[in-house]
């Protein structure tokens, strides 16, 4: 089911306060050739987020120690652009909205579906290498904001 290489001397960061979603999600990452760094909190991910160059993020949103959208907020606030998707099992549309204009890129569902956490990964990991190699590049950000506009509009029809 695998998408194959989609990521080349790159770095993906996971960050979860669970071990097993950790472990999960490095299976998948790896299984795409993508070379991971994992953080169990949102404080240890900026930590490492700081001394890596990490070329896209992958976090759950609630966490003990600092939840998603303060890593965001802090990435965001360092200067950075590299794009952070998220895993949710029960985050409010407030919260999701306040992700959003921070610049999540988008959000899955937790239980997730490795097929479409295989595509996520793949998504994030070409928009961060975009980035990393043309940081100015107008039309990246566009299409982050396109993208982050639908995925406003899907969350909102699926939060009510």
């Amino acid at each position: 089911m695998g998408l194959g290489h989609c990521s080349k001397e790159r770095l993906l960061m996971i960050v979860d306060d669970e071990p097993e979603i950790r472990e999960v999600l490095q299976q998948i990452a790896e299984g795409l050739h993508i070379p991971v760094i994992l953080a169990e909190s949102a404080q240890d991910a900026f930590e490492k987020f700081k001394t890596h160059s990490v070329t896209a993020i992958i976090s759950d949103m609630s966490m003990p120690n600092g939840d998603g959208k303060s890593l965001l907020f802090n990435i965001r606030a360092s200067g950075s652009a590299v794009p952070c998707a998220f895993l949710t099992a029960f985050e409010t549309k407030e919260y999701i909205q306040d992700a959003l204009r921070l610049g999540a890129y988008e959000f899955a569902a937790k239980p997730f579906q490795v097929d479409l956490i295989e595509s996520l990964l793949c998504r994030i990991m070409a928009l961060g290498s975009s980035i990393q190699q043309e940081p100015s590049q107008s039309a990246i950000l566009k299409e982050n904001a396109f993208h982050q506009a639908m995925t406003y509009k899907r969350l909102l029809k699926a939060v009510g």
